[in-house]
């Protein structure tokens, strides 16, 4: 997901959100 954030956006993370969390909060079929 970070990957995808930074190709699409052109910035890193950090420089986009002050705070994220990078665990799923729930999963989906």
């Amino acid at each position: 997901v970070r990957h995808t954030i930074e190709e699409e956006l052109g910035q890193s993370m950090d420089d986009l959100f002050s705070d994220f969390d990078e665990t799923p909060l729930a999963t989906a079929s």
